[in-house]
C-alpha cells in the first residue's frame, strides 16, 4: 500500500510539473508577442532559466526513482517540456547575438570615427594661424 504522504507528494510534484510543462508553451507566446507589447521579456526569460535548472533537477529525482514506471508518462511530459525551454533560450540568444552583429556593422568602428576626428582636427589647427598669446592681444585691439 502506497503511504498518503507519498501520494500527496505525488500530487503536488505532478501540478508542478504541469505547470512547467505549460510555462514553456506560454513563455514563447510571450516572446513572440512582447515586441508588440511594448516591454522586455528579459524577466520572463531568467524566470524560464531557472525552471529549467528546477525541471532538470526534477527529471533527475524521477530517474532516480523507484516509482519511475507509474511516472513516465510525467517524465516524458518533462522531457518536452525542457528541451523546448531550451530551445526557447537558444533562440533567443540567436537573436541576440544577431541584433548585436547587426547594431555593431551599422554603427561607425570607433577607431575609424577617432581617426577621422584626430586627422579633422590637426586640418583645423593647420588652418589656422597660431599666434604667441602678446601677439593676439594687439591683435584684437585689447593693448
Amino acid at each position: 500500500m502506497v503511504e498518503p504522504l507519498t501520494v500527496a507528494a505525488g500530487i503536488g510534484w505532478g501540478m508542478k510539473a504541469a505547470g512547467w510543462v505549460a510555462s514553456p508553451i506560454i513563455s514563447e507566446l510571450f516572446k513572440k508577442a512582447s515586441p508588440y507589447l511594448g516591454f522586455d521579456a528579459s524577466k520572463k526569460l531568467k524566470e524560464l532559466e531557472t525552471k529549467i535548472l528546477l525541471l532538470e533537477q526534477v527529471m533527475e529525482m524521477v530517474d532516480e526513482s523507484r516509482h519511475r514506471g507509474r511516472l513516465q508518462q510525467l517524465f516524458e511530459d518533462l522531457k518536452s517540456a525542457f528541451y523546448e525551454a531550451e530551445e526557447i533560450l537558444d533562440d533567443v540568444e540567436y537573436h541576440r547575438l544577431k541584433k548585436q552583429i547587426k547594431d555593431n556593422k551599422m554603427k561607425p568602428d570607433s577607431d575609424v570615427s577617432l581617426r577621422k576626428r584626430d586627422w579633422v582636427k590637426k586640418k583645423l589647427q593647420s588652418a589656422v594661424p597660431s599666434f604667441p598669446l602678446k601677439d593676439q592681444e594687439e591683435w584684437y585691439g585689447k593693448n
